[in-house]
């Protein structure tokens, strides 16, 4: 939403008539401001003002959807404290593992756009890991390309609601904006360049790129299910490519800049749910499976909780059910009871053990607790990296590599010129995704990005974790 609709956003009726404060702030705006440090220091410095003008916050909780469901789950776990509470709806656990996504179809976009390989629909949908063409396709005509990477960002669809520039270029005019030859030092309009001092900068000054694709073996589920060929498989890895630097189409595959891995995870960009298991969550989700907000990434983030903390106890999740009313009521519940419990324990149990019998999972109106993803949805949704063998935590932002092996593929068969290809392919080796990404590790809680004199410190200077 644009930055006009903010202040609109206060005049809840629902939470208004329920007693409560209603915060609204415009930097934590995802389509304008992706950048999860100014959102929590302007969400810190909001409730600031509302303590100083009211008095004392009882608790703080969060509803928001798409982007505003980005803002509150990477806030929540990178700043533990910020908030007690999250709704959110058609969420993502975070921009930068989305981000992944929105790459890879573009680049599995332009490759099926010039290859001379057949491919039908649903073989297109197969490799994409997706239930169908379409949300590929929406990622890249609704932003024009305009994902954390390209600097040229121009987006000018006509949205109700928002500014012309709100998804794109930097809310800057076109004169102002990056062009590699008549404006060279114009804003590049990437989330990383807008957040240089989380990711560091490149020998060229650029911000570090926080996205690779080497080793990835798009379409790899699809080859060992049988929906597309060997040959399929090996044209598309040997022909898939990567973005330069400005976003033109090159042949290698690309690696993280040095330093982007790293700033990624410690700063939260990749939620890693580790400073999560404290904060009640409910998750609303409707059904989409042609659009960008589909199902799988509610249970991403439930798999991330349960690696981080043990278990996912303290998230519901509403498939197709459940309303804004009713979830305002579960999380004031739900809240109440963890501010009257004044007892030694942690709040993590707390949160667990003062979870209302009204915050179940839920599917439609049926009791979802303890159902998958699949067994909920009946939809086997996914990922482009989930097609490419991740797990559904989807959180690995450059992978370990694993020598080629013939045998793992199973029962498929290449010729020798196609594993010749294959090798071509991939000379440093294929995804190891049974091991963690490279670099990653936990967030760091309230990492700060300046040093001792109030001086920026590009590439962030992580504090001690909090108890």
């Amino acid at each position: 939403q644009s930055n006009a609709l903010s202040s609109q956003r206060v005049l809840d009726r629902d939470a208004l008539s329920r007693g409560f404060a209603v915060l609204a702030v415009s930097l934590n705006d995802s389509g304008h401001n992706c950048n999860i440090a100014v959102q929590a220091e302007a969400t810190m410095m909001a409730k600031e003002r509302i303590v100083e003008a009211y008095g004392e916050l009882r608790y703080t909780f969060g509803y928001g959807s798409s982007g505003g469901a980005i803002a509150q789950q990477w806030m929540a776990n990178a700043y533990p404290g910020l908030y007690q509470g999250i709704i959110v709806g058609a969420s993502f656990p975070d921009a930068g593992s989305t981000g992944n996504e929105v790459e890879d179809c573009a680049l599995l976009r332009n490759y099926f756009g010039r290859t001379a390989t057949a491919w039908t629909p649903d073989q297109q949908a197969a490799a994409s890991g997706h239930l169908n063409t379409a949300v590929c396709t929406e990622w890249i005509d609704f932003y024009k390309f305009n994902n954390n990477l390209n600097p040229y960002a121009t987006n000018i669809a006509n949205i109700p609601g928002t500014s012309p520039t709100a998804l794109g270029g930097c809310d800057a005019p076109p004169g102002a904006r990056y062009d590699a030859t008549f404006n060279p030092g114009g804003a590049r309009c990437t989330s990383a360049d807008s957040a240089i001092s989380i990711f560091g900068k490149r020998p060229d000054g650029f911000a570090n790129r926080p996205y690779s694709n080497v080793g990835l073996q798009y379409g790899l589920l699809a080859l060992k299910a049988g929906r597309i060929s060997a040959e399929q498989f090996v044209d598309l890895n040997a022909n898939i490519g990567s973005h330069t630097i400005d976003y033109a189409p090159q042949a290698p595959r690309v690696a993280a800049d040095p330093g982007a891995i790293e700033a990624s995870y410690r700063s939260g960009s990749f939620n890693q749910a580790n400073g999560l298991g404290q904060v009640a969550i409910i998750d609303i989700r409707t059904l989409d499976i042609s659009g960008i907000h589909h199902q799988h990434r509610s249970w991403t983030l439930r798999a991330r909780l349960d690696r981080a903390n043990g278990g996912h106890a303290n998230q519901a999740i509403w498939y197709q059910a459940g309303s804004q009313r009713e979830a305002y009521d579960t999380m004031d519940a739900w809240l109440g009871a963890i501010e009257r419990d004044g007892g030694a324990t942690p709040l993590a149990q707390k949160v667990i053990a003062h979870r209302p019998a009204s915050a179940n999972d839920r599917c439609g109106s049926a009791d979802g607790t303890g159902l998958s993803m699949l067994e909920c949805t009946g939809l086997a949704d996914g990922s482009t990296r989930m097609a490419a063998g991740e797990a559904i935590t989807g959180d690995v932002l450059e992978c370990q590599l694993a020598p080629l092996d013939r045998a793992s593929y199973g029962t498929v068969v290449f010729s020798d010129a196609q594993w010749s290809r294959l090798k071509a392919a991939f000379p440093t080796g294929v995804c190891d995704f049974g091991r963690p990404g490279k670099g990653q590790q936990p967030t760091r809680f309230w990492q700060t990005y300046l040093d001792a004199l109030g001086q920026v410190v590009v590439g962030g200077m992580p504090l001690p974790d909090l108890p």
